[in-house]
């Protein structure tokens, strides 16, 4: 959903709120402004969660540009004895909006309102009110879970529900441009079956934060991010006796793991309304800019940008991870790896950006304690 949208549709609800409060209920002009709010929602998608920071409002990553205001009108209670998370979806009435307000100005969250619900981001309260739910979206059990959900879907179906893969890059994205997302890389694995969605999240992490920090645009941030949590979608059709064998895979095993990326992209390429950057990344990510890597590329196969993104994120994850045959490696032993494949296997800028801004900017995640051994 646009975030001018969201912003003039939240703008009208604060109108709404302030009138209440001036002129106490039953104004016409009440309505009038949820009225407005309510059908500026309903001819926009849904679902959408918009996150209330300290003086500053998240939608989608983008900052709104009423977020100030917002936060010291109607929403002022959000995140200060309320959730501080907005999630808007279908059914979004006038009476939803003017039930909002209410439940904004009294500081409690009573029955469900259809169309809106209101979560906790990063922290658990003590306790949750009716109508509350907990999402924790800097935690990284709760996103591999939403993860492993949505390829066992993908698995079935033969395709990415796509609505539910942009609301989870939606998290993603949000946690990075909160600074929320630092603790995400290098988190604890509880069991082996956890790595595979655990690894994808981190690589989304962090691919969201490297496209961010080369300066592409919101929306090619968030396809990128699509893209990451999806790149190892394929492994959903290979057998777990592969996935989690607890020691080296034989070469016939390895082979059956190689065709991860090209299931990974056809499951993908038959997922309407899907960013089609999700098929390249998928297809490419293992590939190298020196036409090694796997699946063989054509001679004078252009790697795409999004994939080099991801690929350095997989990488720099994969080597910080503990493998059964080996332990997870020393931070400098992992960019030394790394910084030798930069300019064969990706691009050297774009790496360096990685070190640079990624990697600097994280050091709670850097510094993290490795996670458990896990299978190969």
């Amino acid at each position: 959903m646009p975030a001018d949208t969201i912003d003039s549709a939240l703008v009208a609800i604060n109108a709404a709120w302030a009138c209440k409060r001036l002129y106490g209920d039953g104004r016409p002009a009440i309505e009038m402004h949820a009225r407005r709010a309510a059908e500026a929602l309903a001819a926009q998608g849904l679902p959408c969660r918009v996150v209330f920071l300290e003086n500053k409002v998240v939608c989608d990553g983008v900052s709104l540009p009423s977020g100030k205001a917002l936060c010291e009108g109607a929403f002022a209670r959000l995140g200060r004895g309320l959730p501080d998370c907005l999630e808007l979806r279908q059914g979004i009435s006038p009476d939803s909006i003017l039930r909002l307000i209410a439940a904004l100005e009294s500081g409690r969250w009573g029955d469900d309102i259809e169309g809106l619900r209101l979560c906790w981001v990063d922290r658990a309260p003590d306790a949750l009110a009716p109508g509350e739910e907990l999402i924790t979206i800097g935690d990284p059990a709760f996103l591999s879970h939403e993860l492993r959900t949505l390829w066992d879907q993908t698995a079935v179906k033969g395709e990415a529900p796509v609505k539910s893969v942009e609301a989870l890059a939606g998290d993603v994205v949000t946690a990075v441009s909160a600074g929320s997302a630092t603790v995400l890389p290098m988190a604890n694995l509880k069991n082996h079956d956890e790595y595979t969605y655990v690894h994808a999240i981190n690589v989304g992490v962090m691919s969201s934060a490297l496209a961010r920090a080369v300066g592409l645009s919101q929306d090619r941030v968030f396809d990128i991010t699509c893209a990451a949590l999806l790149h190892d979608v394929g492994k959903s059709t290979i057998s777990l006796e592969i996935i989690n064998k607890t020691g080296k895979l034989n070469d016939i095993e390895r082979a059956r793991m190689n065709d991860h990326p090209a299931e990974g992209a056809a499951l993908l390429a038959a997922s309407p309304g899907l960013a089609p950057v999700a098929v390249s990344v998928a297809y490419e990510h293992h590939m190298t800019l020196d036409g090694g890597g796997y699946p063989k590329a054509p001679k004078g196969w252009k790697v795409a940008l999004a994939s080099q993104v991801v690929h350095i994120a997989d990488v720099f994850d994969a080597l910080r991870t503990h493998r059964s045959y080996r332990k997870a490696m020393p931070l400098d032993k992992a960019i030394e790896i790394l910084d030798a494949e930069s300019g064969v296997a990706y691009d050297a800028d774009l790496y360096r950006v990685f070190v640079d801004h990624v990697l600097n900017a994280t050091p709670r995640a850097i510094d993290a304690e490795s996670p458990e051994p896990r299978a190969a």
